[in-house]
């Protein structure tokens, strides 16, 4: 994902992941609650809320010293404030009571320490975090849907009338990706951008829209999945961070909604108390949870192999990430419960409205001018007056001899980390750099210069096929002048990386599988999506089932209709 979202919780608080059908738990809430010892209960299966009154729900409870905070009608649960130093030792002997654990205070960290403390959970909308560059076609909106089979059809299934819930960042449902899109939503934060929004779920980070993008978005550039869903948007994520208490109010309200699809395209590292239990809830009411792998498998913490949670629960459907080359990304998190992969690397999205970002290059070598495919680093500037200059080969950025003053530096990928390179030649007096690429397919590279914000690499940088710099190179080499002239427009989407991004296509997956069987399973859905999934070479805990096959899929579940 182009976004890091990041809090983190302790192990205690994230037994908690289900949902409640009490008021939004706004922030001077959490702060007040934060301060106190609470107590979260799970009541045993047979045990139903729904229909119990208050004074009701205390007697079953039998704690005076307790003070019920909320009630979690849909899955059974409670939050109390006991009283200081109060005896709660009959709760242990309530037979009501499955579990009990504690909600602990919330911590934040920075979104760029990609080391694991194993006993600091994070929960976070997925980013692969990583310096390495990308590989992507130079045609990147079609790869995706090709490699898993979308369909093409007008009279395909669609995904009418299915419920998908989105628990992310909240959404630009202005987009012109979502104008025809069946949108209702909520607030689960307000924060100080609920106030100046111009309604309660707007995305001010992008990564939502994004997400829905993939499921449901359709305009001449993106083309979603399953473009006639119901989607129900959750604003649970904002500024970078997610609340935990805020994805589980989402989920409750989603429930209430009767949604039948939960796209979870967060996690966080470690099993909790609780999870096995909730997830369970959530299965045996037949919702669909589908949850990002995670994009940590080269730190230290995941070396061993393991997906983040919730995607490692049995009962939620875990997706990790492939490539163009129908290999497994580097970054996708891997292990035994990997269900399956789907495209996760520079997938075309909606942004919200003006706020993606593309790059046109004209080269221009004496009466020649060509306009020259190119992907602007993340990281870079983004938003920057048009430059038009002379290109200036640098072969060693620490020992350049040329004046850059008001050029745009021309650098060959391989010897030096992008952000060096900007810096460098920035502080050189360059314009803009362009990099480019060492592989020998005519592919371009997404590069990535730093995930910190504001980005403090102030000058454009984009990078070219390595056929397009040897050309230039070329040109240079023969006493030839070069110029590049390079415009950054907004638009309305955005390229992104990461299993964020492979989530959607399943989530779209299931709704088109649900709108052909309504009455078809979590544990149906997993094996129709296991049994058609295209098988690739590699071994199962990288790879799961294969790559999502959409079109077998289909086909598959008219079989079993009939």
């Amino acid at each position: 994902m182009g976004k890091h979202l990041v809090v983190i919780y302790s192990i205690f608080f994230l037994s908690l992941f289900i949902g409640s059908n009490s008021s939004k738990y706004t922030e001077s809430t959490e702060s007040q609650l934060a301060e106190t010892f609470e107590l979260f209960i799970i009541l045993n299966e047979g045990v139903d809320l729904k229909n119990l009154n208050k004074s009701q729900v205390e007697k079953l409870l039998d704690c005076s010293s307790c003070t019920i905070l909320y009630t979690y009608k849909e899955l059974g649960m409670l939050l109390i404030a006991p009283t200081p130093g109060a005896e709660l030792s009959q709760l242990h002997r309530n037979a009501n009571i499955l579990n009990t654990f504690p909600n602990i205070k919330a911590q934040q960290t920075s979104s760029t320490n990609t080391s694991m403390d194993k006993y600091s959970p994070e929960l976070h909308p997925h980013d692969p975090r990583k310096d390495k560059p990308l590989k992507t076609t130079s045609n990147p909106s079609g790869w995706a849907r090709e490699m898993v089979n979308a369909p093409t059809s007008p009279t395909a299934p669609q995904g009418k009338n299915i419920k998908i819930l989105i628990i992310d960042s909240g959404i630009d449902k202005n987009s012109e990706a979502f104008k025809h899109s069946e949108i209702i939503g909520k607030d689960f934060v307000e924060d100080e951008n609920s106030k100046n929004a111009p309604y309660e779920y707007f995305d001010h980070d992008g990564h939502g829209t994004q997400v829905a993008g993939i499921i449901a978005g359709q305009s001449s550039y993106i083309k979603g999945i399953a473009p006639k869903v119901k989607l129900y948007i959750a604003r649970a994520c904002i500024k970078e961070d997610c609340s935990l208490s805020s994805v589980t109010y989402a989920i409750n309200w989603g429930l209430e909604n009767n949604v039948e699809i939960i796209n979870m395209s967060l996690g966080w590292d470690l099993p909790t108390r609780s999870g096995d239990i909730v997830y369970k809830r959530l299965y045996n009411k037949g919702v669909t949870v589908v949850a990002a792998a995670g994009n940590d498998a080269e730190s230290t913490f995941y070396q061993n192999g393991e997906l983040s949670y919730p995607a490692n629960y049995k009962e939620t459907i875990a997706v990790g990430s492939v490539a163009s080359d129908f290999q497994p990304s580097a970054f996708s998190q891997n292990g035994e419960l990997l269900t399956l992969l789907a495209p996760g690397e520079q997938i075309l999205s909606a942004a919200p409205k003006g706020t993606g970002r593309v790059s046109h290059l004209e080269i221009k070598v004496g009466n020649d001018i060509t306009q020259t495919p190119n992907l602007r680093m993340e990281g870079s500037a983004r938003n920057h007056t048009p430059v038009d200059a002379a290109i200036a080969w640098v072969n060693d950025i620490h020992n350049i001899t040329e004046n850059l003053s008001g050029k745009i530096a021309l650098i060959a990928r391989g010897t030096f980390h992008f952000k060096e390179m900007a810096e460098v030649v920035s502080n050189h007096g360059a314009s803009a750099l362009i990099v480019y690429d060492n592989l020998n397919d005519n592919q371009i590279t997404l590069g990535r210069l730093n995930y910190e914000k504001p980005y403090d690499v102030q000058i454009p940088v984009i990078m070219i096929s390595r056929q397009s710099g040897e050309r230039i190179l070329a040109s240079i080499t023969n006493n030839q002048e070069a110029y590049a002239q390079l415009v950054t427009k907004t638009v309305n989407y955005e390229l992104e990386d990461g299993t964020s991004f492979s989530t959607p296509f399943v989530t779209g997956a299931i709704a088109l599988i649900k709108s052909i069987d309504h009455t078809v399973t979590p544990s149906e859905i997993k094996n129709i999506l296991t049994s058609t999934a295209s098988k690739i070479s590699v071994d199962s805990n990288f790879s799961g089932a294969g790559v999502l096959n959409i079109k077998a899929a289909i086909e598959q579940t008219k079989r079993l209709l009939n």
